[in-house]
């Protein structure tokens, strides 16, 4: 006998069967009912998603009441939808959306609760759409992996969600989905694939397969120089210094970091196909003497290795005596530790207000410059202003160290009767 009572009223009318008491009945058993009570009627109210593939495979889930699931059929847009009966109940039903061919469909959902039962419709409609590749980039990465692909198109978000990425026979983990963008990462190949051109799958809901046009290119990790457990790079504490790497393929690397001490992530100043430029961040001031040093690494995509750096406390720059200098052509400037950490001539700079004092000769404890001839302007070229004081600021700096010792004292040019005089006067 019928366990509720729609599936009780769906048998042979011949057995005059009646719902009365919470059971089924046939007429002679129910003669203490006055009235035969009625069922109450199914009702649909909610369906998720609304907008399936063509092909089929999307659970698809029906929310309502009175439910009954004996003899259900489903029919979404006139497309059969297979019952998944473990996973429905009297107030939900879950069902796998069949084939709907090539023709684009869109149509309400349909319940039939068995041959003499209810039918009815849901107010919301439904599509059938196919998802479609627009373009793929980039379409090379390293053999580490952690490319990210961007894939666009449209219809990705139809069905459940459920997308899986392959390139070749490698899954590519999808980190973000919307109506026109997948975004994945790809994971690390094994060496057979590298140089081999392989294709890019997008599985949609276990049933639609795109295939994309053009194929993917795995290549090798890119080659460090310079970059081992056994180097040593250096830095004063104040930071600001180039660490140069020095290699091969980093055109193929979407993203470069550098990592120091666990803690603070760097990306380059300047990269190109061979070498990249990193500044080092400050740290606080050590210890008179005492060097720090720390783990370093590199981040290439998924490819990643590990090196030193020492800190080292910062130079002494001393001001100069007296504080306001009489133009010569050569300045001297004291310090120790100037090049502490291997800087050059040419790495350090001394501004005399805007314009360059050119270093000639430079040693641990001692800056030697040529000053420029004339007395600088106030503001550079760009309108930036190099010195609001009397006489230009004389200003050493070496990577985020950046010292005032003192100005410079130019001659003034007086015209006498017609004839020119330079004469320096102390302020």
């Amino acid at each position: 006998m019928a366990l509720n009572c729609t599936s009780c009223l769906q048998l042979d009318p011949s057995y005059e069967c009646s719902w009365c008491n919470n059971m089924c009945m046939f007429k002679n058993q129910s003669e203490k009912c006055l009235n035969n009570q009625e069922c109450l009627l199914p009702v649909i109210l909610t369906i998720e998603p609304l907008v399936l593939p063509m092909n089929g495979g999307t659970l698809v889930t029906i929310k309502g009441k009175n439910f009954d699931l004996f003899g259900l059929s489903i029919q979404i847009a006139d497309i059969p939808c297979q019952l998944i009966e473990e996973e429905s109940s009297n107030n939900k039903i879950v069902c796998q959306s069949g084939n709907a061919g090539l023709t684009f469909h869109t149509g309400v959902v349909g319940l039939a609760f068995g041959l003499h039962g209810p039918r009815i419709s849901s107010h919301q409609i439904i599509s059938y759409l196919n998802p479609k590749i627009n373009s793929i980039e980039p379409l090379i990465g390293i053999q580490s992996g952690g490319t990210v692909l961007t894939i666009y198109g449209e219809n990705f978000t139809i069905g459940n969600s459920h997308i899986s990425v392959f390139i070749g026979n490698r899954s590519c983990q999808v980190l973000s989905i919307s109506q026109i963008k997948i975004e994945c990462e790809t994971k690390s190949f094994p060496r057979s694939m590298l140089h081999e051109n392989q294709t890019i799958k997008i599985l949609f809901d276990r049933q639609t397969k795109l295939t994309y046009k053009n194929l993917f290119t795995i290549v090798p990790n890119p080659i460090l120089y310079s970059f081992n457990k056994n180097d040593q790079y250096k830095s004063f504490t104040s930071g600001g210094h180039k660490i140069i790497i020095f290699g091969e393929n980093f055109n193929t690397i979407q993203d470069i970091q550098l990592e120091f001490k666990h803690l603070l992530f760097v990306s380059p100043l300047f990269r190109n196909n061979t070498h990249l430029i990193f500044l080092t961040p400050s740290i606080e001031e050590l210890h008179s003497n005492y060097q720090q040093q720390i783990e370093i690494k590199i981040y290439l995509d998924n490819f990643n290795k590990t090196s030193s750096l020492i800190y080292i406390n910062d130079p002494i720059i001393h001001e100069l005596e007296p504080m306001l200098q009489t133009y010569t052509n050569e300045l001297m400037i004291q310090g120790t530790n100037l090049t502490a950490i291997g800087h050059t001539k040419n790495q350090i700079i001394v501004h005399i207000g805007c314009d360059l004092c050119t270093i000639i000769h430079l040693q641990a404890d001692k800056i030697i410059c040529q000053p420029p001839q004339y007395r600088p302007a106030k503001y550079s070229k760009t309108k930036r202003l190099c010195y609001t004081s009397e006489h230009p600021s004389i200003i050493v700096s070496i990577d985020n160290i950046h010292r005032h010792i003192g100005f410079m004292i130019y001659p003034k040019k007086l015209i006498i009767f017609g004839k020119e005089y330079f004469v320096t006067l102390n302020k």
